[in-house]
C-alpha cells in the first residue's frame, strides 16, 4: 500500500521524481497509482494520422494490469480497464458504426472512427464512444480481418501518479 492511499489520495502539489513528469516514464520505471506500485513492462508509440499517443502497459506486484495512454494533441491521459471479455462481433465498418453502445448498464454515444499505427508497423481501425457524462470511453479496435478487442476507460489526472524510480531491471 502506498503512502498516499493511507491519507486518502495524493495531494495536488506533491512532486514527482525531480525533473520528471508522467510523460517521461520509460520501460522498467515504477509509478504509484491508487496506492499500488506499477512496473512499466511495455510501451508502444501510436500514430492516429497527425496525432500521437504513447501506450504504457503497467503491472503490479499483486498481479494486476493497467493500460495507461498519453494523448499528445490533447495533453491528456487515459486509463483503460484490462478486465474485459473478448469481442464477438462481425467486422464493423464506418457505415455500420452503432450510434450508441450499452455496456454494463452504461450508455456510450458514437464519437469518431479512424485508423492508427502501432510502432509504425501494425495498422488498426477504431470506433470510439463516450458516455453521456463525457468522462468514460468505450473503444472498439480491429487488427487485421478478424482480430477485435475493446477498451473501457476514463481520463485521469496525471497528478494521481507518482514516479517512484527505476526498477534497475535489464
Amino acid at each position: 500500500m502506498g503512502v498516499f492511499s493511507i491519507f486518502g489520495g495524493k495531494p495536488k502539489d506533491t512532486p514527482t521524481v525531480v525533473g520528471q513528469t508522467l510523460k517521461d516514464i520509460q520501460l522498467n520505471y515504477i509509478v504509484e497509482y491508487l496506492g499500488e506500485n506499477w512496473l512499466v513492462k511495455d510501451l508502444n508509440f501510436i500514430s492516429f494520422g497527425a496525432d500521437q499517443a504513447i501506450d504504457f502497459h503497467l503491472h503490479s506486484d499483486e498481479g494486476n494490469e493497467l493500460h495507461l495512454q498519453y494523448l499528445e494533441a490533447q495533453d491528456s491521459y487515459r486509463v483503460y480497464d484490462t478486465d474485459r471479455p473478448a469481442m464477438g462481433y462481425s467486422r464493423p465498418t464506418e457505415e455500420m458504426a452503432l450510434p450508441q453502445v450499452l455496456y454494463k448498464d452504461e450508455s456510450y454515444l458514437y464519437q469518431k472512427t479512424g485508423t492508427g499505427r502501432i510502432n509504425e508497423d501494425l495498422e488498426f481501425s477504431y470506433w470510439e464512444y463516450l458516455n453521456e457524462e463525457g468522462k468514460r470511453f468505450f473503444r472498439i479496435e480491429q487488427y487485421g480481418e478478424h482480430d477485435f478487442t475493446f477498451l473501457i476507460g476514463k481520463e485521469v489526472d496525471p497528478l494521481y501518479f507518482d514516479i517512484v524510480g527505476d526498477s534497475c531491471e535489464d
